[in-house]
């Protein structure tokens, strides 16, 4: 995705940044859903704690990513087109 978002900047490719933007919506419910199996998995077994949490903070990290990436391709449409998309109601 970031590798993606990168390219539709370099290349000014509107159609691209569109599949990133796309994109976002996926990471965000994988994101939820493995936060909900991760706190399922720790109340069945506190063992789990300690690597339900490093694991959401990874996922979270990488869920930041690609809000990031998200942000430079509505920065590229506008670079292109210049239409400021950012904050638009879905």
């Amino acid at each position: 995705m970031l590798r993606s978002a990168l390219q539709a900047f370099v290349e000014g490719d509107v159609t691209k940044a569109g599949c990133v933007m796309a994109g976002d919506g996926a990471v965000n419910g994988s994101m939820v859903k493995l936060v909900a199996e991760l706190q399922s998995a720790m109340r069945r077994d506190p063992k789990q704690i300690p690597a339900g949490l490093a694991t959401i903070s990874v996922a979270k990290h990488v869920e930041r990513m690609a809000a990031h990436a998200t942000n430079i391709a509505e920065m590229v449409v506008y670079i292109a087109r210049g239409e400021d998309i950012r904050h638009m109601t879905k």
